[in-house]
């Protein structure tokens, strides 16, 4: 009849188990293994979870004073021109890119094809914010139809991905204008200088510009369908953008989770 054992020594003996060389295995270096595997799989987990799965642009404010005093130093001196321009200018450079500085000869087919006919340098605050902002949607949108199967090579997505974040970033500087334009505007003084301005102009037979017509709430639909042509034709995805396709610009979240339909570059 076998011994009856205590729960001790069962664990004892469960610890040393003897193989076919009589040498003794330790069960716990397999279970401090086991419990290490866990460990990292939690920590892994932790971490990958923190990460957030969109990012938006952050917002940018302009002083209502300050664009006013910019815009006529801007015409003034060169000290003071350089002060105003590096403290509020807009850099649509690395979007409409001239093309003699693009980096490859397919780039520089498309810049010639989609730029507009003047790029400006730099921007300041005011209509001419308006105008850019309105060449870059247009160029954006010709860029992405133009010579598509470019964007099969992870140098060309990586180009678009650039310009598509810097356009988000250049539509907050225009937001923001617009936010200071409008609380300029609620003030009593600055309505009734508007009124003299508009009687002169009356007077004289002239009529004032229209205001630039407001940025809308979401990334300009033509350029939206535009990403989202090129994620349904498997040539951009989510993983050209943040990290293993999260922490994606929210801006562009519903064009890039667009299905994939078809795999253009065979993939």
């Amino acid at each position: 009849m076998p011994k009856k054992q205590s729960l001790r020594e069962l664990y004892e003996e469960s610890r040393h188990e003897g193989d076919s060389n009589g040498n003794g295995r330790n069960a716990d270096v397999h279970a401090f293994r086991m419990m290490t595997v866990v460990v990292l799989l939690i920590v892994t987990w932790v971490a990958y979870a923190s990460i957030p799965l969109t990012h938006a642009g952050a917002a940018v404010h302009y002083n209502g004073m300050e664009m006013a005093n910019s815009a006529l130093h801007k015409g003034m001196l060169k000290e003071y021109r350089d002060e105003a321009t590096e403290r509020l200018s807009m850099d649509f450079s690395r979007i409409l890119t001239p093309v003699q500085l693009e980096a490859t000869d397919i780039m520089r087919h498309v810049a010639k094809e989609c730029l507009p006919e003047k790029v400006p340098e730099y921007v300041m605050p005011g209509r001419g914010a308006y105008k850019a902002y309105e060449m870059a949607t247009d160029y954006l949108v010709c860029a992405m139809q133009s010579q598509a199967h470019r964007f099969c090579h992870p140098a060309e997505r990586a180009r678009l991905v650039e310009q598509l974040l810097q356009y988000r970033d250049r539509r907050q500087n225009v937001l923001a204008i617009e936010a200071s334009r409008n609380a300029m505007m609620k003030n009593r003084a600055a309505q009734q200088q508007l009124a003299i301005v508009k009687s002169i102009a009356a007077s004289s037979g002239q009529t004032l510009a229209a205001e630039p017509e407001p940025v809308g709430d979401e990334i300009d639909s033509e350029v939206m369908r535009s990403l989202a042509h090129l994620v349904a034709n498997g040539l951009m995805a989510r993983s050209d953008f943040g990290y293993m396709g999260l922490y994606l610009p929210e801006e562009y979240v519903s064009a890039l989770m667009t299905e994939k339909t078809a795999a253009t570059c065979g993939y």
